[in-house]
């Protein structure tokens, strides 16, 4: 092995010890960039939960009623997973 390969090797371990916290800010934004909106989240969890309670309301009285408003507010939670 000369001492250029060498020589190259150590510059490029120094190279990614200095840029390898860029690289990880880097990271860590994108994954920031990729997080739903909180408010969105919040208002639709909001709106699943009511439909849910109304959906248990209904039980007594209409079981199919209920059933629809309990796939209705499922339908919804799984849309509130994907904003």
């Amino acid at each position: 092995m000369s001492t250029r390969n060498y020589d190259g090797w150590r510059r490029y371990g120094k190279w990614i010890k200095e840029n390898h916290k860029n690289y990880q800010k880097q990271k860590q934004m994108q994954k920031l960039e990729q997080l739903p909106d909180p408010e969105k989240h919040q208002r639709l969890s909001f709106i699943k939960s009511g439909i849910r309670i109304v959906g248990y309301i209904c039980l007594p009285f209409s079981i199919i009623t209920a059933t629809i408003l309990l796939v209705t507010s499922e339908i919804v939670g799984i849309y509130e997973e994907l904003v």
